[in-house]
């Protein structure tokens, strides 16, 4: 798995980096758009004290699901409800597998879409299924954006901030 060029916050407290769960915000994109908030979620995470990396889907394999612990999907939809073109192997793979026993990874999904299509944020939608049916824990709804994503985003990003910190400060 590659992870992007992002540079890690260095933790230096013992008790803070046991509390730390393994942070990735997974991205899906024809355009750039999803890219672009992801790496905006990683940065934001990391502001507010989570370590957080910002991966391509391409670059991604239903093996990689297995190490994960939270799992934050930016997803647009190609076409009539296709993924996009370089996330077409993934999600292939993720729908055709058995189920990968996902029990310990938690996500949640950020659907960016167009309803002037029929299959409004489909592959959203069907990545949010298929992450639950192979066990993984839906911590937040799925958002579906209609071309509002940068009103959406904010609002998104602060209910995972405040989950994960408010985690953080009933461990310690």
């Amino acid at each position: 798995m590659d992870k992007s060029n992002r540079q890690m916050r260095v933790i230096t407290n013992k008790k803070e980096r046991n509390q730390m769960r393994k942070t990735t915000v997974l991205f899906a994109t024809q355009m750039g758009a999803s890219q672009e908030l992801a790496g905006r979620a990683a940065d934001d995470l990391e502001s507010a004290g989570i370590e957080a990396f910002d991966v391509n889907m391409a670059d991604f394999s239903i093996d990689d699901l297995k190490s994960e612990e939270d799992l934050f999907v930016i997803a647009s939809t190609w076409g009539d409800g296709d993924p996009p073109d370089e996330c077409e192997d993934f999600f292939h793979a993720l729908k055709e597998s058995a189920p990968l026993h996902l029990e310990n990874v938690r996500f949640c999904v950020l659907a960016l879409g167009d309803t002037s299509y029929e299959m409004f944020c489909q592959f959203g939608k069907n990545l949010d299924e298929e992450l639950e049916r192979h066990g993984a824990q839906r911590i937040l709804d799925r958002v579906d954006c209609d071309l509002d994503e940068q009103e959406q985003y904010p609002i998104w990003i602060e209910k995972i901030q405040t989950l994960v910190k408010n985690e953080m400060a009933a461990k310690s």
